[in-house]
């Protein structure tokens, strides 16, 4: 399942105040070759999925002065998020860390575009990670196939990620009456965001394309 599908009717909401859910914590990746896929087709662990935990590891630096005693900085931070899940074949993001590329993938290879946040807000970071898996098939006689791994930050640290879902939004089928002269009210989609249609060269509205742009609580 993309993430395109998983928030389609979903609305995030920034303000949100209220408890968090570990069910409310979305973890995907980017499964294309080229590791350059829209944010809204990265893969999300969905089916099966048992946990899904990340964890922080901050570095420090403590040094000791005159008159003041000891000191300690704060030098970086390492990611991790951990998944286990029971194995089902036909969910992408499972099949893409089972792929016989993955499983023995180094270096340059094994990293992944990774994205985690919180449905509820849609505040996550967007970051890049080496991907291990370190189970791919344990269990018990007449138990479901487990497997099991992690993503571990590689290079620099993750963006911060702000998601907005589609609910409150319709896609258009067919060019809107006002497109004309209201274009700007409509919306197109990139890396995880609506963003209001901008005029064409020359200061007129684009051409209009079909499953491009968007509308906001309007009746077409």
């Amino acid at each position: 399942m993309k993430l395109r599908n998983f928030f389609e009717g979903i609305t995030t909401d920034p303000d949100y105040k209220g408890k968090i859910m570990t069910d409310n914590m979305v973890l995907a990746v980017d499964i294309s070759p080229t590791q350059d896929a829209d944010v809204d087709d990265f893969a999300v662990a969905y089916m099966g999925f048992t946990d899904k935990s990340s964890s922080l590891n901050p570095k420090e630096k403590t040094s000791s002065y005159y008159y003041h005693g000891e000191s300690s900085v704060k030098t970086g931070n390492q990611r991790t998020i951990d998944f286990k899940a029971d194995r089902y074949k036909g969910d992408e993001f499972q099949d893409f860390v089972t792929s016989f590329e993955m499983k023995y993938a180094t270096g340059q290879k094994s990293i992944v575009r990774y994205a985690y946040l919180d449905m509820l807000t849609g505040e996550g970071e967007l970051g890049k990670g080496t991907l291990i898996l370190s189970d791919d098939g344990s269990g018990a006689p007449e138990d479901p196939l487990s497997i099991g791994g992690s993503i571990k930050k590689s290079g620099e640290n993750p963006t911060k990620l702000i998601y907005q879902g589609f609910g409150g939004y319709t896609l258009t089928d067919k060019e809107p009456s006002d497109w004309s002269t209201k274009y700007s009210e409509y919306f197109a989609r990139a890396n995880g965001a609506f963003v209001a249609v901008k005029a064409a060269e020359g200061g007129s509205a684009p051409a209009w394309e079909k499953d491009k742009y968007y509308s906001k609580n309007k009746t077409l």
